[in-house]
């Protein structure tokens, strides 16, 4: 029984080193170009909600309606068109 318990804390010591090593090797900074945006480039302000057991993400009506246009999707546009009385839309 010792033996086992012995291999067991060797096994999930390796693992958290394995776990510690990959996450230092593979981290990356982020990309500097995206924030702060230049100044007078187009922006989109969105909010992150959070419902205490959940999170959502709120955009701007008008913002889902012309992305939907321009891109195409119907059933982005319908969406939109559904609650275009609102000026937020919650995605969660």
């Amino acid at each position: 029984m010792r033996s086992l318990a012995r291999r067991l804390g060797w096994a999930l010591l390796g693992l958290t080193g394995l776990l510690i090593a990959t996450t230092v090797l593979t981290a990356r900074s982020g990309d500097p170009r995206l924030w702060p945006p230049d100044a007078g480039s187009p922006t989109v302000e969105i909010f992150v909600v959070s419902h205490g057991y959940h999170s959502g993400l709120a955009l701007p009506s008008a913002t889902i309606a012309e992305a939907a246009n321009a891109k195409g999707h119907a059933a982005l546009g319908s969406v939109a068109r559904r609650f275009a009385q609102f000026p937020w839309i919650e995605v969660g």
